[in-house]
């Protein structure tokens, strides 16, 4: 347990948009000093994030799947914007931003009467799919995938666009489509 009377003070500041740095003056003289990854909104806010692009196009273009790739890029020390390591969805969206599809399905639009994919969602809220993917996987949009499109597709009226727009705005901390979903 270090005591509070141990050191001299303590310096932070933001190095770069996605991390903190910290330093700490010993009592005595002798530093301490870090740099701490902080959770950013977008994947364009992180500082590698232009390297990344690199890699997941490269790897993708040699046939790499998305999770093989997720993994090797968390090795390298990246991370998606909301978490420790690289999520599968963070590189199937790069990935299909520059038309790298893994198998055919992917060149199919997806319709179902009555529902809106994130591609379309998305896009009536004025932000990347990445977005959405995000919210989706930490849970603050709650949606399960469609089996017979293997797809979140959510249901297609006001009602949805409003929710999501609040969520956007921060009006609201999360929004739960599961029930609308059991009728699709």
């Amino acid at each position: 347990m270090v005591l509070l009377e141990a050191y001299d003070k303590v310096v932070v500041h933001r190095k770069e948009r996605d991390f903190l740095s910290v330093r700490i003056v010993w009592k005595g003289g002798d530093t301490t000093s870090a740099s701490i990854p902080i959770n950013v909104g977008s994947f364009k806010e992180l500082s590698s994030s232009k390297e990344m692009v690199k890699q997941i196009v490269t790897l993708s273009q040699q046939g790499k799947k998305d999770k093989f790739i997720a993994q090797q890029l968390t090795a390298q020390g990246h991370r998606s914007p909301m978490k420790p390591y690289v999520l599968r969805s963070t590189v199937q969206t790069i990935r299909l931003k520059h038309g790298l599809l893994q198998n055919e399905s992917q060149s199919h639009r997806l319709h179902k009467e009555g529902y809106l994919s994130v591609t379309q969602i998305a896009k009536k809220l004025g932000v990347d799919n990445h977005w959405v993917y995000d919210r989706i996987n930490n849970g603050r949009i709650k949606i399960v995938k469609n089996v017979g499109f293997y797809a979140y597709l959510f249901p297609d009226n006001h009602e949805t666009v409003k929710l999501l727009h609040q969520l956007k705005n921060g009006l609201i901390y999360n929004v739960d489509f599961r029930k609308e979903y059991q009728d699709a």
